[in-house]
């Protein structure tokens, strides 16, 4: 990230593309990807005994402190409204053909592990010649990108650069592409070799603001879910692999002897776990008896269960292994999760600004022909926990009537994803049945009539 006046690149020439991503570090983004796929310290280990065991056991804690965080904060799927009607249809078409459930799914693995995470928004043309909204996140492990914000005490994004380097298959050449993105047009150098930046075309695009998306994970402090804790699952891993080693060492002992003569030279005997000590005096009898070392198993197990502890509890993950935890009541249980939802409701509040901002440049393409407002649309997390569903449920059905709550949130107590909608879809069943009623009791009133019109005398008058 980046801060320069916006005057610094009103115009954009190559020396400022060189410069930024001359001092562009990923470094960091690397460190954090490898240690999220499993490629962890564990696997340099190098010993200067070649003879040692040396089994190089990655515990993937990384991997699952991320996972957890993702699926509780964004497991199910982000709930949009809005009173106008249209509008939403509109946003909410663009989203389903954006598939954007898996979007913000993707964007919220990235956040998790690199502790923010970026996506593009583009135009593409339908066959009627309308240009419709789409948006893409763009992973930082096949993406660089270079967000500058202003030096306003607002920091709005003034420009982004995204770039990376292709080596051609025919000649080994490498070329550098880079996509600098303003409030709007995208300009597109290359650069080959020690060439300086050429420009090679330019694209205006109409969303009013840069059309890179940014998500911060918790802050621009850029704080990965698992970055606090790398240490510690780099000691569990040293732990579990030692552990493995000694066995082995255990199973392959060294035989100590001593008072025989003519045993191979050191080396020899180092490959054949043979340790001789040489000859004895002459009242002393040759013997031998493995060398085994002693193995305090319980010291160990403690270690690992102290720094498995340790990284839950830098993680703010809950021991969801623990059998005590499946059996906690809903009240326990919230309060076995305290810092897990801390974290989640901090990194709803940033995630938030992103999908506002989304929402925001979509609506200023809508708005070419149209005028809505980005604020009419409500946006809702949902935290996904397992809960007491039917319970749930008999709360909001026991409080209708009441006058302590709005019908609107006993549905949203009862689970029902868009209340909204279900109560259109109320309004419309209840409608529906009053028609159908009314129209009964006028076929009704229409037999009875009739059937007294063909009546003489209490007599039924059959018609020919």
């Amino acid at each position: 990230m980046f801060r320069l006046d916006k005057s610094q690149i009103e115009v954009i020439v190559p020396e400022i593309v060189e410069k930024l991503i001359k001092n562009h570090d990923t470094s960091r983004e690397t460190k954090m990807y490898k240690y999220y796929i499993g490629e962890h310290k564990i696997l340099d280990r190098v010993f200067i005994d070649k003879s040692k065991p040396n089994n190089k056991i990655v515990a993937n804690w990384c991997e699952f402190v991320s996972d957890a965080h993702t699926g509780y904060f964004m497991g199910k799927p982000v709930i949009y409204s809005s009173k106008n009607k249209q509008y939403m249809q509109e946003i909410q078409d663009i989203y389903d053909a954006n598939d954007e459930q898996k979007i913000n799914l993707e964007i919220a693995q990235e956040t998790s592990k690199y502790g923010w995470a970026a996506e593009i928004l583009y135009t593409k043309e339908t066959e009627s010649g309308k240009k419709e909204a789409r948006f893409r996140p763009l992973p930082l492990s096949e993406n660089k990108i270079i967000l500058i914000f202003d030096n306003s005490v607002e920091e709005n994004l003034i420009g982004a650069v995204r770039y990376w380097e292709s080596k051609s298959v025919l000649d080994d050449s490498e070329t550098i592409h880079a996509f600098v993105h303003t409030d709007t047009v995208i300009y597109h150098y290359t650069k080959s070799g020690n060439e300086e930046f050429k420009l090679l075309d330019e694209e205006p695009h109409y969303f009013g603001e840069v059309n890179i998306n940014y998500y911060w994970n918790m802050g621009r402090a850029l704080k990965s879910d698992f970055e606090s804790i790398i240490t510690l699952n780099d000691s569990y891993s040293s732990l579990v692999s030692d552990d493995v080693n000694e066995s082995e060492s255990s199973t392959d002992a060294i035989l100590k002897v001593w008072g025989i003569d003519n045993l191979p030279e050191t080396q020899e005997m180092k490959e054949k776990r043979l340790l001789n000590f040489g000859k004895v005096e002459k009242d002393e009898k040759a013997d031998a008896e493995w060398l085994i070392k002693n193995i305090n198993s319980e010291w160990k197990e403690n270690q690992k269960n102290r720094t498995k502890q340790d990284i839950l509890n830098f993680s703010k993950v809950p021991d969801m292994t623990d059998k005590s935890f499946a059996e906690s009541s809903g009240v326990a249980l919230e309060r076995r999760i305290v810092q897990f939802e801390f974290a989640r409701s901090m990194k709803e509040r940033y995630f938030k600004e992103g999908l506002q901002r989304r929402i925001r440049m979509i609506t200023n393409i809508l708005n070419i022909s149209k005028k809505y407002n980005y604020l009419d649309i409500d946006i809702k997390f949902q935290r996904n926990l397992p809960t007491d569903t039917q319970t749930d449920i008999a709360n909001a059905v026991a409080l209708v009537g009441t006058n302590i709550a709005s019908m609107q949130t006993l549905r949203k107590m009862a689970h029902i994803e868009d209340p909204a909608y279900e109560k259109e879809l109320i309004e419309h069943e209840n409608e529906e049945y009053i028609r159908l009623n009314v129209k009964d009791d006028i076929d009704e009133q229409n037999n009875g009539t009739n059937k007294e019109a063909n009546t003489t005398n209490g007599e039924e008058v059959k018609q020919a």
